[in-house]
């Protein structure tokens, strides 16, 4: 079983480990705060989706993300789905999710709720390779070293 959940993570990128797994501390500590299982197990539905609310709203707004910072909804979505995909790994089920695979409409909602709240993110308009290259050779059939400067750039 341990080679097993070991191959699991060797998929995934060192990086992401190490999220995950701050992610999972950070989740015990929350459910300890709780006097809580952090596995959930034996406890209602009702509470466990209302232990799931929770943690998704003091996440939000701070109290319970790594940073103590507030978070956009899918850094919140994120944090719950790797406690999913962390209890899924130790055979138990993702609680956030129904037996179709489709997220519980409770938590859907309040995901939703986040996401319609935050700002709209910073959009840049990338620049096009066509522009750059018209902008390179419009610099470059001018031949003053001001154009030259330019086509460098």
């Amino acid at each position: 079983m341990l080679a097993a959940a070991a191959a699991r993570r060797s998929a995934l990128s060192a990086g992401r480990v190490a999220s995950r797994d701050s992610l999972w501390l950070n989740w015990e500590k929350f459910c300890d705060s709780l006097g809580q299982p952090s596995t959930l197990q034996g406890l209602p539905e009702e509470s466990i989706i209302s232990i799931f609310s929770i943690y998704a709203i003091r996440y939000r707004d701070g109290r319970a993300s790594r940073s103590g910072e507030p978070v956009r909804a899918d850094t919140v979505d994120e944090a719950l789905r790797a406690v999913g995909a962390t209890l899924s790994g130790m055979g138990f089920p993702d609680p956030r999710l129904l037996p179709s695979g489709k997220i519980k409409p409770r938590l859907f909602a309040l995901l939703r709720s986040f996401s319609k709240a935050d700002p709209a993110p910073d959009r840049v308009h990338p620049a096009t390779l066509q522009i750059l290259q018209s902008v390179v050779a419009l610099a470059a059939s001018d031949g003053t070293p001001r154009a030259a400067a330019i086509a460098d750039l």
